[in-house]
């Protein structure tokens, strides 16, 4: 089993070792793969490690029916990008007062907090301009805060979108997952991990 952190994304099928990714750092985490290759399944077993380990706050954007048996009281589940923009409106004040302390070496240990969007495109032709420079300030600036952004999408949708927020396209600063056939299943390349899915 893995340790605090990581995440487990589970065994490989080559050598029924586990499978896992950094829950630490990079703090940007993308998963993409063909539409039903697992991508919202693979963000429930996140949340439900996350939730297991941990006081995190979570937001998850995303099909409601999706994730209702896996968050807790306190997190929040939406379709509505406006409660994405106010959420992220109120994030950003608190992630100033977190970076003030870090600066100031006065940071003490903070739960985590995670924003999750499973439909990256549905999300980002629904929010403000405002909310995408937040997220892309969340992106760039999320180490040390104790904030983790993870978007999914379908990968057919995903490369024309990555003008949104750019730090996407900078690969060395993210972590990403492939579902789906790859000639380097199950292999970390850097700061990726690609995943077979087997379909019975």
């Amino acid at each position: 089993m893995g340790d605090e952190s990581e995440f487990i994304l589970g065994l490989s099928i080559k050598d029924m070792e586990p499978v896992t990714i950094s829950r630490e750092k990079p703090h940007t985490l993308l998963i993409s793969g063909t539409r039903g290759s697992g991508k919202t399944n693979l963000v429930r077993l996140l949340i439900r490690q996350i939730n297991n380990r941990s006081n995190a706050r979570i937001l998850i954007f995303g099909n409601k029916s999706e994730y209702v048996n896996v968050i807790k009281e306190n997190d929040i589940l939406t379709d509505d990008p406006g409660i994405v923009d106010d959420y992220l409106e109120e994030l950003a004040s608190e992630l100033q007062v977190r970076k003030d302390s870090m600066d100031k070496g006065t940071l003490v240990d903070a739960n985590p907090i995670y924003v999750v969007i499973d439909g990256f495109k549905a999300c980002m032709d629904g929010i403000v301009q405002e909310s995408l420079n937040r997220l892309n300030a969340i992106a760039q600036l999320g180490e040390g805060l104790s904030v983790m952004l993870i978007v999914a999408e379908d990968t057919e949708i995903l490369n024309p979108l990555r003008g949104y927020i750019p730090v996407l396209n900078k690969m060395a600063s993210m972590q990403v997952v492939i579902l789906g056939d790859h000639p380097s299943k199950h292999e970390l390349i850097d700061n990726k991990i690609f995943i077979e899915n087997e379909r019975h």
